[in-house]
């Protein structure tokens, strides 16, 4: 079988455009033999103890069912998202023991996801847990339904249509999904307490379901400075602890949306107003936490059919890399 073309579209690319900006994505792992001959490999194997054996055998499952969906999708090793978590899978390893780490090849690894793949015998044994919280009326119901292809959950143009935290599961390219789908939070300081109510529940769910992805969705075409969101995200702060950011990426949604004019009149960039967006998102969220160091990822999202949501993403190119997620 012929190796797929590589492309930029998104994971999820029924109704919806998806696009990680890169932004503050390590340098990819070194591919090119620096992890010594396989005879080195196999010696330094036998040499560890039960506990490295472990350790070892683990982040190796975890690499290779990833690889498989990295090829599975058609995207390359040196997309930015990939690259963020091999270095995060090489820190688990490396920290832990550095001997671990030398018997790595990423070349190696990635020809035998390819053959797996092609061989279609076996299936991939991993599943993703995913929160959608944020403010209401950006679309998360929506988002969702994009994530699955189908209608999974009700959506209203008008008014909240999620009242109450929902679970949805399904299958997306071989992978079992389950998505928590929580109700928008309102960004008024007066409703805080109706804030605390939802993310109370919210919490319950997390320990039953914990998510291995969070996403804080907010609107593209909202050109204030976010100084409004900040009792929301602060909400989200002292009710599901500090940690939560660490692990979020934030989607701006409406990212076909055209550019608001300039200072001249014209319409701004579109890498400008991805930038100006991303960045108001991140400070107010770093404010909130009370972390200046914090660097989400920001994805961009476009549920509606007929958007050329996707040509818009690709333009973003010259702030960072452009993947899928």
């Amino acid at each position: 079988m012929p190796d797929p073309p590589l492309k930029t579209l998104p994971v999820w690319d029924h109704h919806s455009s998806v696009q990680a900006l890169g932004l503050s994505a390590p340098r990819r792992i070194s591919s090119a033999g620096n992890f010594g001959s396989s005879a080195t490999r196999e010696s330094e194997t036998e040499n560890m103890d039960d506990e490295e054996k472990k350790l070892h055998d683990k982040i190796n499952m975890i690499r290779m069912n990833f690889l498989r969906l990295v090829y599975r999708l058609g995207q390359s090793l040196d997309e930015s998202a990939v690259a963020q978590v091999l270095y995060r899978l090489a820190l688990a390893e490396g920290t832990r023991n550095s001997k671990t780490t030398r018997l790595f090849s990423l070349d190696t690894a990635f020809q035998t996801a390819k053959k797996l793949e092609e061989d279609g015998k076996e299936e991939i044994d991993f599943s993703c847990t995913i929160l959608v919280i944020g403010r209401t009326g950006v679309g998360k119901s929506t988002t969702i339904n994009s994530i699955f292809g189908e209608d999974k959950v009700p959506t209203d143009a008008f008014r909240p249509a999620t009242s109450m935290v929902r679970v949805t599961t399904g299958i997306v390219d071989g992978v079992k999904l389950r998505v928590i789908d929580t109700p928008g939070l309102r960004p008024s300081v007066m409703e805080q307490r109706t804030n605390r109510k939802f993310l109370s529940s919210v919490k319950k769910f997390m320990k039953k379901f914990p998510p291995d992805i969070i996403f804080y969705v907010d609107r593209m075409d909202t050109c204030s400075r976010d100084t409004n969101n900040l009792p929301l995200l602060e909400s989200i702060t002292s009710n599901l602890g500090t940690s939560i950011w660490f692990n979020v990426n934030v989607a701006l949604t409406h990212a076909s949306s055209a550019p608001p004019e300039g200072p001249s009149g014209s319409p701004l960039p579109y890498e400008t107003l991805v930038s100006h967006r991303s960045q108001a998102v991140q400070n107010s969220i770093r404010q909130a936490a009370g972390d200046m160091r914090l660097m989400n990822q920001v994805v961009l999202v476009e549920n509606h059919p007929h958007a050329d949501g996707i040509n818009a993403a690709t333009r973003c190119c010259p702030m960072g890399r452009v993947g899928s997620l």
